[in-house]
């Protein structure tokens, strides 16, 4: 339990443990996919699947700030949640959209945004919904300003730095910015 607890100690430990966890689901693909394989990861297009099931990935750990919408209420424990996409469709949700009526929420995606919102959790909606999916499954310390964490690069090919933000950056980036300092 310790080792686990360890995991989750910091941003960067999370983002690393997830990616981890997500490549073992991946590699025992029992339909011999492997999304996390897949070199289109970062783009759009790109979900993760197993047996042939599409899957809506969330994560929440306990460094997420109580104002963030992955905040888990307090529980010690970070949380993957595996949400097959047909759940969607079964519960007659709406195609998803940018658009956001919050004087007057609609549809389920209004109130789930409104809700968010009023709860003093807002998330990021971006500008389109062509986006790549891997960028919403570990989201960043502040998802509203900080860019994302490429999480699903190597642990050796990504870092987050030391501040509050948990903004990451990867390897190249680090080597080219300690060059441009000397």
């Amino acid at each position: 339990m310790e080792y686990l607890l360890s995991l989750f100690a910091s941003f960067q430990s999370f983002a690393q443990a997830v990616r981890r966890i997500l490549c073992v689901i991946s590699d025992n693909d029992p339909a011999g996919f492997h999304c996390m394989d897949k070199s289109y990861l970062d783009k759009k297009g790109w979900v993760f699947e197993f047996s042939r099931v599409t899957m809506f990935v969330t994560t929440f750990a306990p460094f997420y700030a109580e104002n963030h919408s992955r905040y888990n209420f307090g529980a010690q424990n970070a949380y993957i949640l595996f949400q097959p996409e047909i759940s969607f469709a079964q519960h007659d949700l709406p195609p998803d959209t940018h658009i956001t009526n919050w004087d007057n929420p609609k549809t389920v995606r209004d109130h789930i945004r409104v809700a968010f919102k009023n709860a003093g959790r807002p998330y990021k909606i971006r500008d389109t919904i062509y986006f790549p999916m891997v960028l919403d499954i570990v989201k960043p310390l502040n998802e509203m300003e900080d860019e994302a964490c490429e999480w699903w690069k190597r642990e050796n090919d990504f870092i987050c730095d030391n501040s509050e933000t948990g903004a990451c950056y990867t390897v190249e980036e680090e080597s080219h910015t300690e060059s441009e300092e000397e």
